[in-house]
């Protein structure tokens, strides 16, 4: 509607506050002049319930329009007391201290007051002023419930990268147990070899490697039991790693046989390492097993030399120990060859039993031994070692049965406990000889069993126990 004034002004207005007719609600007035040129022509206004501007006010927010004395002209929440008046500490709800903090905000901020955050705002050229308040509680669960998402996110990550770390330390563990023997702690023969050629790729220095072997370890299993061979095993692990540089890589290569790489290592230096070891191990009895040794074969990598040609000249330096007597050390150097007259056995006068065809027996037994070892250092063919090798375990089958029998003609008190060695040796002798045809053994693995638990250990350990009945 359009209203005359006598003072009419440039500027908008706000008339103030009034009931309506029911007195059921409160109404006010938005007016403006208007001007024709500098003719003032009346004024504009627009009246308002508090109700519609309440709904105005809509908000997830308890949202005011109050005038300078902080009363209630409007809002979206209860609209105020039954008089249609409340100030706003009436209708929130507040105490002294909060009001006056709500007063000090200036324009177009956020303040926390009391337990509320409160945003106010006024309205340009007018009493009037807009306030929206919040629970800070209810701040802070929306700033949780907002958070959440990040919180999973977080602790999904968080979960990922220990799983990745997890699985990633569970393979590292997995390849560490893969290369390690788990009863002594060292490296198996698998990673050593793989070493070694990575080593031979790399460099062409001289290099040299240990080969030791437990002396009669079998019978520290035999009279002990297999918990103190064990043992004797870890013991002998911890010796040998006690007298080694960092850069020394010692490996288990299965039963009471050990290899030793040292990179950049020359042969005497090699011997010297390796004789400290033997020292070690004879001057630290066992326990319970007490005193025990082992022999040492080493050898120096000649130029261009491969892993499998190293390992065999290595090899044939342990058994030449074993053959002058054990608990020594034997070196094969870069121009060294074994002698086929020194490896042979020769027939000892202690051996003989008293009866003809026995002693016949393990006199070809014997022949049938250095035969093997001739072939072998040699380098003949497989075949003819397979030959040589069928021939021997023939021998040695014939003559075990021979042997069982004048044992119980003489009544040797021991006669089932020798069938039963006689039957672990055959069995042996025949994996042993299935295995080499197969091209998983060196001959010097083949004789040196034939050898040292047939002709040697067999013979001169467990033969002379029945001589005396004969």
């Amino acid at each position: 509607m359009v209203t005359p004034a006598n003072n009419p002004s440039r500027r908008m207005v706000w008339t103030p506050v009034y009931m309506d007719e029911a007195g059921k609600g409160r109404m006010i007035t938005l007016s403006s002049p208007l001007y024709c040129r500098s003719e003032f022509m009346g004024a504009v206004s627009l009246d308002f319930t508090t109700g519609e501007l309440g709904k105005m006010l809509g908000s997830v927010y308890d949202g005011y329009v109050l005038d300078s004395a902080y009363t209630v002209i409007a809002s979206n929440g209860s609209g105020g007391d039954e008089d249609g008046i409340s100030s706003l500490a009436q209708q929130m709800g507040i105490r002294k201290n909060t009001m006056d903090k709500i007063e000090a905000i200036e324009s177009g901020t956020v303040v926390k007051a009391g337990s509320w955050f409160v945003y106010k705002a006024d309205f340009e050229e007018t009493p009037l002023m807009l306030l929206y308040s919040v629970p800070a509680r209810q701040v802070y669960a929306w700033g949780f419930l907002f958070t959440i998402p990040i919180l999973v996110v977080f602790l999904l990550l968080v979960i990922a990268f220990r799983e990745i770390r997890n699985r990633r330390e569970a393979e590292e563990t997995i390849r560490r147990l893969s290369t390690i023997d788990p009863l002594t702690g060292l490296r198996n023969r698998l990673f050593l070899e793989a070493t070694m050629e990575k080593e031979i790729e790399r460099t062409n220095d001289s290099d040299s490697v240990i080969m030791m072997d437990l002396d009669h370890f079998k019978k520290i299993n035999d009279i002990f039991g297999h918990p103190v061979g064990d043992d004797v095993l870890k013991k002998t692990a911890k010796i040998i790693m006690d007298n080694l540089r960092d850069a020394d890589i010692p490996a288990r290569l299965g039963g009471e046989e050990f290899l030793i790489f040292l990179p950049g290592m020359g042969l005497e230096d090699a011997v010297d390492t390796a004789e400290n070891i033997r020292k070690a191990l004879d001057e630290s009895p066992h326990p319970v097993a007490g005193r025990y040794s082992a022999s040492f074969g080493v050898a120096q990598r000649k130029p261009n030399e491969s892993v499998l040609s190293l390992y065999d000249r290595v090899d044939e330096a342990l058994y030449m120990a074993k053959r002058r007597g054990r608990n020594r050390v034997e070196a094969f150097g870069t121009e060294d060859r074994i002698s086929v007259a020194f490896a042979h056995v020769k027939w000892n006068r202690e051996w003989e039993s008293g009866h003809e065809k026995i002693d016949e027996q393990h006199r070809h037994l014997v022949k049938l031994g250095n035969d093997l070892i001739t072939l072998s250092f040699s380098n003949a063919d497989q075949t003819e070692v397979s030959s040589k090798l069928d021939e021997m375990i023939e021998h040695i089958v014939l003559h075990f049965e021979y042997e069982e029998e004048i044992q119980k003609e003489a009544g040797f008190a021991g006669c089932l406990e020798h069938k039963e060695i006689h039957e672990d040796l055959t069995s042996k002798a025949e994996d042993i000889r299935e295995s080499y045809k197969k091209g998983m053994l060196k001959s010097s693995e083949i004789f040196s069993f034939l050898l040292d638990e047939v002709v040697v250990g067999h013979m001169a350990e467990e033969d002379v126990k029945f001589y005396a009945y004969l």
